[in-house]
């Protein structure tokens, strides 16, 4: 195969090799493992350079974990089968009314689910206030039912996949078959944008995007407390409404109705910031209203956009590989050819280095090298492990054509 043709060959196997890794990015399951490579470098970075817990005065979180009540729950068949623990509607109600009332709210992201195997005095005039107002996002699941159907209009999914191979939470799916996600209703109310399906590829406006992102965490809510002493969430009862607590000996200071700045222009994150709604990602385990708000800063801060920067950088990394591979040549064969014509001393030692280097570095720690690169500079992780897989296939359809060729050639003389 001549050089021309290789160099060729390697233009549109590098664009064929985009195009797979874009896809395999949009899938809503996770199918590689970014979660453990991202997990080991935020261990690694804690170290040197420790993430504080980022405070931002535009942002209220309301944890609800110890606002629960028992009520009596039924079954699919509507038969009683004991009590179930839910958050308390009529301290939601009252919340609700306060920020319906003074409507100063930038918007509110209401992590609690409303099913339909519970019902309580207050379900009515909580789902009417819902209804009546704007700027707010509910959650629903691809496998439950709402309480009250009208509820659909403020409700985005809230759902995550995982697969055989991870059980944990490492993917946000902003679109499935059928429904938006909670962060996403929340992001086109906000902004007035959306991501758009055009056959095989997503677009925000005229950039290309994701459909299913590795999120940042912007925002680390994990603890009531920022590293600096600031409140980072408030408690629902205790903090906001001033609920009493006798075997405490405690009354709340009701900072809801204290302070009336709390909670003009901020986004309201409600929901379970402890308890049974926490989730192991590779920041640690955070809370599932965390979880869908870091998802709508990613948005907002463009993560889901496929920059220019990137693909140009994986356009040429793929087009090294794929041009080695054909030629069933190493990184170090060039380099050392290379040595060959440059007479500087610092030029010979980096190369020197540099085959060193590339003497243990197969595709795949490569790649990964890639993946943290481009998710500390750039924002955006791209999958690891199947596209140095699908290299490995490339390497091995290489060798297998060409022992085809031998074998081919060997019968044609044998012919003549």
């Amino acid at each position: 195969m001549s050089q021309k043709i290789r160099l060729i060959l390697s233009f549109f196997l590098s664009i064929g090799f985009l195009l797979f890794s874009y896809w395999v990015t949009n899938l809503q399951f996770p199918i590689s493992g970014e979660k453990a490579v991202l997990g080991r470098w935020e261990t690694l970075r804690g170290y040197f350079w420790p993430r504080e817990r980022m405070v931002t005065d535009s942002v209220l979180f309301v944890n609800v974990a110890y606002d629960k009540v028992l009520i009596p729950a039924n079954d699919e068949y509507r038969m009683p089968m004991g009590r179930k623990q839910i958050t308390d509607r009529q301290k939601l109600l009252q919340m609700l009314q306060y920020l319906k009332k003074h409507n100063n709210y930038k918007y509110i992201l209401l992590d609690v689910f409303f099913g339909d195997d519970v019902s309580t005095p207050w379900d009515k005039e909580l789902f009417s206030t819902i209804l009546s107002m704007s700027r707010m996002s509910i959650p629903c699941h691809g496998d439950e039912v709402l309480a009250d159907r009208r509820l659909m209009e403020k409700a985005g999914l809230a759902d995550y996949l995982t697969s055989f191979s991870e059980v944990d939470f490492v993917k946000y799916p902003y679109l499935s078959d059928t429904l938006k996600s909670m962060p996403l209703r929340m992001y086109e109310d906000v902004t007035g944008r959306s991501i758009n399906e055009y056959g095989f590829f997503f677009f925000d406006g005229w950039r290309l995007a994701r459909k299913s992102i590795v999120l940042k965490f912007d925002l680390l809510a994990d603890a009531a407390y920022a590293d600096n002493g600031e409140k980072i969430w408030y408690n629902l009862g205790t903090d906001l409404l001033g609920d009493s607590i006798p075997e405490m000996n405690y009354i709340g200071d009701a900072e809801l109705y204290t302070n009336p700045q709390l909670t003009k222009n901020k986004y309201i994150v409600i929901g379970a910031f402890k308890g049974d709604d926490t989730h192991k990602t590779y920041m640690g385990e955070n809370s599932g209203a965390a979880i869908n708000f870091n998802a709508f800063v990613s948005l907002k801060e463009g993560h889901h956009l496929v920059s220019v920067s990137l693909c140009v950088i994986l356009f040429i990394v793929f087009f090294i590989l794929s041009y080695l591979t054909i030629s069933k040549r190493q990184l170090v064969d060039i380099l050392q050819d290379a040595s060959l014509h440059y007479k500087s001393k610092y030029v010979h030692l980096a190369i020197k280095i540099g085959i060193k280097l590339c003497t243990w570095i197969g595709y795949s720690l490569f790649l990964t090298f890639m993946c943290i690169a481009t998710y500390v500079v750039l924002g955006e992780v791209y999958d690891i492990f199947i596209t140095s897989t699908a290299f490995y296939v490339l390497g091995k359809l290489v060798t297998l054509t060409e022992k085809f060729n031998k074998k081919y050639a060997l019968w044609k003389i044998k012919k003549q």
